[in-house]
Order: C-alpha cells, then structure tokens, then sequence
C-alpha cells in the first residue's frame, strides 16, 4: 500500500512555483512546464487521487477477492502499464496488455474511492454530484464496453473530488506535446495549493483508517485459525 504521500507533501512544502514543477513532474504524465497555479494544484490532486486509487485501494481488493496471485498479478501489470501508457509516443500499440490485465482491479479502486469520497461529501453536494455522474443513468450507455467502464470510473471520481472540494477538477492537457480535451467539472472555482494540502490529509487519513481496518481483520482471522487449530 506504498504510494507517493512524501512527494506530494514536498510539493506543498516549496512556495517556489519552479520547485512546484519540479517536484510534480515525475507524478504525472502530462507537460508542466507550462501548468499555472491552479493547472499544477489540478494536476497534483487529481494525480494523488488516482494513485491512491491504483496503489492502495487496489492491491488491497485484489487480495481480497482472490488472494496472492491476483496482487501479484495486478501488480507487475500496472507497474509494466505505467511504463509504457499510451499517453506516451510509441507506446499506444503496446499498452493495451498491460492495461487490460490491471483494468477492472482500477475500476474498482476508482469506484470505491469515489463511494468514499461520496460518503465524505456534504449531504447536498453529495446528491448533486451523485445525479451528474457519468455512472448514473444519463451516462450508463458509455459503460458499454471495457474501455468506458475504465474512463467513466475515472470521470466518475474526478466529479466526486469536484463536488466534495468545491473546485474545478480534469480539463485539457497536454502529453508530450500533444493537446488532449477532456470535460471540466464541478464548479468555476480553481484549487490552490491549499486544496492540495487538504487532500494530501484526507488521503492520509484515509489510509491509516484502511490499514488499521485491514490490520485488524487479518488479526482476527489469525486468532479464529489459531483458535481451531487448539481444539
């Protein structure tokens, strides 16, 4: 349940826009050089998120929904997939393996976290992003196939975040110098680093919540074995 907590928070640590960028830039695929305030806050929590999602939500279902060989296999699937994203030039051909062995183990931690952070929401907010979600009935013809599962997940998430933050969330990129539009969410409001910093917390209080949930089953389940095995 390892994920990069102490790179995003050296990221909020420097005012320095310059080392801003430079600690953003290996979290993230898309070109910063260029990210204003609001575009690196953006991408800084819009990363944390879906890596929390794929590296700690992830593995732990795997593990409980088929044990070992299933973590196993999911991760050297997405550490494989995040070499060679298609996002990246030359790699679009080759990815598509990788990502379809990682795919439904990431719908489900996007899915989950979005429950979350759904749960985490004022109760308004909550029902307002809960109707204009891309999983509701106005968007459940793009959960036709595999790949719209994967991108209505992820939109799904990122409106959560929106509406629970109260801040604008996806919008355009650009990888490697190539402009992908994607749909802006949630309100006008653009995040700060002061957003970031919130979010680094809540997902940090998050995982110690999970790992002492998670801790404390496998604990019981060692004291029902040993229990049996007395008898």
């Amino acid at each position: 349940m390892d994920w990069p907590r102490h790179e995003f928070a050296a990221l909020t640590a420097s005012p320095e826009k310059e080392v801003q960028r430079h600690q953003l830039k290996p979290l993230v695929l898309r070109q910063v050089a260029q990210l204003t305030d609001a575009g690196l806050a953006k991408a800084a929590i819009e990363s944390m998120n879906l890596r929390f999602a794929q590296q700690v939500l992830c593995p732990i279902l795997c593990f409980v929904i088929a044990g070992l060989p299933l973590l196993l296999l999911f991760t050297v699937s997405h550490a494989i997939y995040q070499q060679i994203n298609p996002n990246r030039q030359g790699f679009s051909h080759y990815a598509w393996w990788p990502q379809l062995l990682s795919m439904f183990p990431i719908v489900l931690g996007y899915r989950l976290l979005s429950v979350l952070l759904w749960l985490q929401a004022p109760r308004k907010l909550a029902v307002h992003a809960l109707l204009n979600s891309p999983l509701s009935s106005h968007g459940a013809a793009q959960t036709a196939n595999a790949w719209s599962l994967w991108v209505s997940s992820k939109m799904a998430l990122l409106r959560l975040i929106a509406f629970q933050t109260a801040r604008n969330t996806a919008g355009p990129r650009i990888y490697e110098k190539v402009r992908v539009d994607i749909e802006r969410l949630g309100p006008a409001t653009q995040p700060d680093l002061t957003d970031v910093k919130r979010m680094l917390e809540r997902l940090t209080q998050l995982q110690f919540a999970i790992i002492i949930m998670f801790a404390s089953n496998v604990s019981l389940n060692m004291l029902c074995v040993i229990h049996i095995s007395l008898q």
